[in-house]
């Protein structure tokens, strides 16, 4: 994906925001070792005497570097969705970070989100707090407050020779369940017949819960406050089912709209 993000116009995307729930599957489990992070920012690695250099001797052999950070756009391409942005919010990070550190999880590192598994575990991980104050500073990192750094220690000098100093293997990458839901739709590439269901029945389910938000009224200015439905053309009525006692429901406004034409 080389030089992909310059050329997208994020304006032409729809975004989604990635979610999690309180179940035990949803969540980070792995970290990955990637050459190429999603959020472009690779970590530092150290020796005995320097950062951001490497030295044959003494190496320390430790990654460090941001895993998310809150409210980046991610670009991705998939079957599913096609192409579209990704995003998460600091809450989520605080929740995924805290189930992760929470299941044990620091020694479940892979690399490029293979099956091969690395010898290695992390050794401190943690959520900046202060953009000034943060040790992320000490480590010539500038990210805002929310965002999720670690400290990874490779155990297997082949792998630190290799992968990390020869490829490049140092950035994180997080793997695991994760859920999205849809934030805004392209400015000009997307339709209504780009969503699939899933999409659709989001936006109606949000929608709803807009809706029963909002106070509306009978014919004759009543507030109503009960169980609602709607008609074929989708328009609402009170009462759980369709009977002749049925009536329309108004927004404050449409109901001022007709008292008027009445």
């Amino acid at each position: 994906m080389k030089g992909k993000l310059k050329k997208i116009d994020e304006d032409k995307l729809p975004l989604y925001e990635i979610i999690i729930d309180d179940s035990d599957e949803n969540g980070i489990s792995l970290i990955s070792l990637v050459d190429e992070p999603a959020i472009i920012m690779k970590g530092m690695t150290f020796n005995e005497n320097t950062i951001m250099s490497f030295k044959e001797v003494d190496d320390k052999q430790i990654i460090i570097g941001p895993a998310l950070i809150p409210n980046m756009r991610i670009y991705r391409e998939d079957e599913k969705y096609g192409r579209y942005f990704v995003k998460f919010t600091a809450e989520t990070i605080e929740k995924m970070v805290e189930k992760f550190n929470q299941w044990g999880s620091n020694r479940k590192i892979n690399i490029d989100h293979s099956n091969q598994m690395v010898d290695a575990f992390i050794m401190e991980d943690w959520i900046v707090e202060d953009e000034v104050y943060d040790k992320s500073r000490k480590y010539g990192f500038e990210v805002p407050k929310g965002t999720y750094m670690i400290k990874v220690k490779i155990e297997n000098k082949d792998f630190w020779e290799t992968e990390v100093k020869g490829n490049g293997k140092f950035g994180f990458s997080i793997e695991g369940m994760l859920g999205q839901r849809l934030i805004s739709l392209s400015k000009e590439e997307l339709t209504i017949d780009d969503l699939d269901l899933e999409d659709l029945l989001q936006i109606f389910n949000e929608l709803e819960e807009y809706e029963k938000g909002v106070p509306h009224y009978t014919a004759d200015g009543k507030l109503y406050t009960g169980p609602t439905h709607k008609d074929a053309s989708g328009r609402l009525m009170t009462g759980d089912t369709h009977t002749e006692d049925s009536e329309y429901l108004y927004h404050k406004d449409e109901l001022l709209n007709l008292i008027k034409k009445n």
